[in-house]
């Protein structure tokens, strides 16, 4: 995140989407924000494995799936580093950076966290030197009063449908469109020969997975890996599609 690009950041946690995030703290190099939201969770939590940013995830740990409900806590630096903690009803807390690990768990303040006493792995070094040299003082001191005053009950906002940027959005409507461009196809090709298996879904990481299996009579389910392929390009989906339609259409002529 580059300096121009975290200025627009900071408009547009104060813009657009400031009624879905809550600021606990912000200055040049770092803002601490809470996401209300599932949708402003997806947006600052981008180029994260953060499970929370999916609204299975955000439900869960928000407490609308559970009786525990936790307090989302980010951390976004200037240059493009992302970590965070997660903070329970009973001072209980773990910490990730961007790879979404669940490490340095403990209770009360999380920024007294100790390292493990046998070994530190290098996710938790990378935490706690972020913790230490990138986190100020008067942050920290923001990010305590703010759980003292809301660890009890905190307002989320939740929908049912999960969101998804506008270039995935556009991404999936493509590819329904396609999937049902060809459906009539596929499905008389795997009428006409039952050993042909031909699916494709759009899975979690906003990919398009294609799995196809020619002969399901030689198939060794010990290498079904091989049967996928991914695309994260609309063409090359519909293109391989084509190709394996007119390959099944005129394998026997």
């Amino acid at each position: 995140m580059n300096i121009k690009t975290f200025s627009k950041f900071n408009e547009e946690l104060t813009g657009k989407y400031k009624d879905e995030t809550e600021i606990i703290y912000k200055a040049k190099d770092i803002v601490c924000m809470l996401p209300k939201s599932q949708m402003t969770s997806s947006i600052y939590g981008k180029g994260t494995n953060w499970c929370q940013t999916q609204v299975n995830g955000f439900d869960s740990w928000t407490g609308k799936n559970r009786n525990e409900k936790a307090l989302l806590i980010r951390f976004l630096i200037r240059g493009g580093r992302k970590v965070r903690f997660t903070y329970f009803p009973n001072k209980d807390f773990y910490w990730a950076n961007e790879s979404g690990y669940h490490v340095l768990e403990g209770k009360g303040n999380p920024f007294e966290v100790q390292p493990p006493k046998d070994r530190i792995r290098d996710v938790e070094k990378d935490i706690l030197e972020l913790i230490k040299d990138k986190i100020p003082q008067e942050c920290k001191d923001k990010v305590l009063d703010f759980i003292d005053k809301n660890l009890k009950d905190y307002k989320y906002i939740y929908r049912n449908q999960n969101y998804l940027p506008q270039h995935i959005q556009k991404f999936k409507s493509e590819y329904d469109e396609v999937n049902n461009k060809y459906y009539d196809e596929l499905k008389e090709i795997m009428n006409t020969d039952r050993e042909v298996y031909i699916n494709s879904y759009f899975d979690k990481e906003n990919k398009i997975v294609l799995q196809y299996v020619p002969n399901r009579n030689v198939f060794d389910p010990s290498k079904s890996l091989d049967t996928f392929e991914n695309f994260d390009n609309i063409n090359d989906f519909e293109n391989r599609l084509k190709e394996i339609i007119n390959y099944e259409k005129y394998k026997k002529v």
